[in-house]
């Protein structure tokens, strides 16, 4: 989805829906983040390095400019993520790179 318009009840999804014919009600839910750049149109360029977002199952971790390239996480920790470790709601994912990032979900950390 890449703007919602509160208002009308409209959504502008990035891609259209796969065989999907005719109205049809869906359910959007809005995460919570620890970094969300979402307000930006556009992000270029962009390095994350020796982070680490400590979610505490609350929140999820990135959401990503809903355009841009060369968003770059480096060495960075991403624990107890609620549902999501990173999410892009348009095109800011394009040429992203991830380098030695860890995503920790809560559950697994019961398991250790």
């Amino acid at each position: 989805m890449t703007s919602v318009d509160i208002n009308t009840g409209e959504a502008t999804l990035s891609e259209a829906l796969y065989n999907a014919e005719g109205t049809q009600d869906f359910t959007f839910t809005r995460f919570k983040y620890m970094l969300d750049f979402s307000g930006f149109d556009q992000l270029q360029k962009c390095m994350l390095q020796n982070v680490n977002l400590k979610c505490n199952s609350i929140a999820n971790g990135i959401m990503l400019a809903r355009a841009g390239d060369t968003f770059h996480i480096a060495d960075c920790v991403i624990t107890k993520l609620r549902y999501r470790g990173l999410t892009s709601t348009g095109w800011g994912c394009q040429g992203m790179l991830i380098d030695r990032g860890h995503f920790i979900t809560a559950g697994s950390l019961l398991a250790a």
